[in-house]
């Protein structure tokens, strides 16, 4: 808009701007409705060029598509080789014209980096969806020893690691946990209490906080208590 103004003396709408800005980029890269009709051939190119790479997509009763997958081999190899099997699942909402939510499996590697291992693209989040995402990440890697997964607390995520991955430990991200505890409590002492809690290593120290928590605040000591650290769900650094 300010473009325009500079360099032609014409003063646009912000919604003319954007609806100029939308059909240059699909005379360019194509339209998104036509880009979901080409994910099968995309994927099909994908896995020929990029050996040992897993793919797959899944369309609802209507012919409409539903979800999508991908998993580079190279990643994968390289996870079976070298990574710590520490894997984290989150999701983030696409703001495109079909919206959709991205999920992403990632770990550490060796230099502290993030490493990424799988991508789905989804219609909504619940238990369905991340059944179906994380029976295509236990195709890539099976479930390696001492595997474990770290994500926040959505539901949907907790009953499809009880269906896919049952025999792997399921922990919560302290990230998400503190941000929780922020957004409930509103007071700075209760988080500064929980962050020391969970970078302690002895136990005797962790009860220490966890009993200034109880005397600050009951009802966040209440909420962690319930939460864990017992029964698998570790307080665990994001």
């Amino acid at each position: 808009m300010t473009e325009m103004q500079v360099h032609y003396g014409l003063h646009i709408q912000y919604t003319k701007a954007w609806l100029a800005k939308d059909h240059a980029e699909s005379i360019v890269f194509g339209s998104a409705a036509e880009s979901f009709q080409r994910i099968p051939s995309y994927l099909y190119m994908f896995e020929r060029k990029n050996p040992s790479t897993v793919t797959d997509f899944e369309l609802d009763d209507d012919g409409r598509f539903k979800f999508f997958f991908f998993s580079y081999g190279a990643c994968i190899r390289g996870f079976r080789s070298s990574i710590r099997p520490v894997i984290a699942i989150d999701d983030t909402h696409l703001k495109g014209r079909f919206r959709g939510i991205l999920f992403v499996a990632a770990c550490l590697d060796g230099n502290e980096q993030v490493y990424p291992l799988a991508f789905g693209i989804v219609h909504k989040e619940n238990r369905k969806s991340w059944t179906w995402f994380l029976r295509r990440v236990r195709k890539c890697i099976d479930c390696p020893t001492n595997c474990m997964f770290i994500s926040d607390q959505h539901k949907g995520i907790k009953k499809a690691m009880r269906i896919v991955y049952p025999d792997a430990p399921h922990s919560l991200c302290v990230f998400h946990l503190n941000m929780n505890l922020k957004n409930t409590f509103k007071r700075k002492d209760v988080t500064g209490i929980f962050k020391c809690a969970y970078k302690i290593y002895r136990e005797s120290e962790f009860n220490e906080e966890m009993s200034e928590l109880m005397r600050v605040h009951p009802n966040a000591y209440n909420d962690l208590i319930t939460i864990g650290p017992q029964d698998g769900h570790v307080l665990t650094p994001q």
